[in-house]
C-alpha cells in the first residue's frame, strides 16, 4: 500500500511541479479575431438584456428611459446637427419612412398568412385591413 501512496505522491509531485515551469501560453490570435472581441462583448451583453426576464427588461429600460431624459433635462447631452429637427436626414426619412414600412410589412405579412392559415387568400384581407387603417389615419 505504501508503494502505491508513493506512485501517487510522486506523480502528483511531477504535475505540480510541470505545472509551476511550465511557460505560459499566450493567444496566437489572428488580427482579425484581436479587434472581434468588443463587438463580441457588447453582443454578449444585449443577448442577455433581450433573452433577459420581463421584469428585469422592464427595471432596465425603464431607468435607461429616465436616465437619458435626465441627462438631456441637464443638459449634458452635446446639441449636433444628427438630432436636430431640421435635419435632412431626419425630414427626408420621415417622409419615406411610411413608404419603407408598407414595402416592408406587406410581403411580411402575406408570407405570415400563408405560413400559417395555409389557405391565405381567404384571409388575407383580414391581415391587412388594420395596415389600411393605419394607412387612412
Amino acid at each position: 500500500m505504501s508503494t502505491a501512496t508513493n506512485r501517487f505522491r510522486s506523480s502528483s509531485s511531477t504535475l505540480s511541479s510541470q505545472s509551476a515551469t511550465a511557460p505560459k501560453k499566450s493567444l496566437n490570435l489572428p488580427s482579425s479575431d484581436r479587434f472581434g472581441v468588443v463587438p463580441n462583448a457588447v453582443l454578449f451583453f444585449c443577448r442577455r438584456i433581450v433573452f433577459a426576464k420581463p421584469k428585469f427588461q422592464l427595471i432596465f429600460w425603464s431607468l435607461v428611459i429616465i436616465g437619458g431624459s435626465i441627462l438631456k433635462e441637464l443638459q449634458l447631452a452635446s446639441e449636433s446637427y444628427l438630432p436636430s429637427k431640421r435635419n435632412i436626414f431626419n425630414i427626408y426619412f420621415v417622409k419615406q419612412g411610411w413608404g419603407w414600412s408598407m414595402a416592408l410589412l406587406t410581403p411580411f405579412i402575406y408570407l405570415t398568412t400563408m405560413i400559417y392559415t395555409r389557405d391565405p387568400y381567404k384571409l388575407i384581407p383580414r391581415h391587412f385591413i388594420p395596415l389600411l387603417v393605419a394607412t387612412g389615419v
